[in-house]
């Protein structure tokens, strides 16, 4: 008997150097994950992260807890390769802010490590995860 995607369990990776955290869960025939955003660290950088609290519009209330913390991004990998994103913090506005070319290409080396953790959840599709687009595939 199959688990309901709720009562699948949430994991979690720490992404220090993109300063990202993913939860994720994998819900056959996709990845399930949520992203959270690294704004600091207590202590140095192997001290206990700290994220913006949600609805936090102007600034400066940061927490250990991602239960509260602000969402980043959530969405799937689907066993195909497709994938599916949804940018929490500018959901409303249809703009995501960089402060630096770092800022913007963290995003894509974001998503080399969320089709990672898709191919170690499902190794049975790695081919359709690993695709590469070319003319032939457009």
């Amino acid at each position: 008997m199959s688990q309901e995607p709720e009562d699948i369990p949430w994991k979690t990776k720490e992404l220090r150097d993109l300063r990202f955290v993913v939860r994720h869960r994998h819900d056959h025939p996709m990845l399930e994950f949520e992203v959270y955003e690294v704004v600091g660290f207590e202590g140095d950088e192997d001290a206990t992260i700290l994220f913006s609290e949600k609805d936090n519009h102007s600034g400066g209330r940061f927490t250990s807890d991602i239960a509260i913390a602000e969402r980043f991004a959530d969405g799937e990998v689907r066993f195909d390769g497709c994938a599916n994103v949804m940018f929490d913090e500018c959901q409303n506005n249809v703009m995501l802010h960089g402060c630096s070319r770092e800022d913007m290409t963290r995003i894509g080396n974001l998503f080399d490590v969320l089709y990672d953790i898709a191919i170690e959840a499902m190794p049975e599709h790695r081919d359709y995860l690993e695709r590469r687009r070319t003319k032939e595939t457009a």
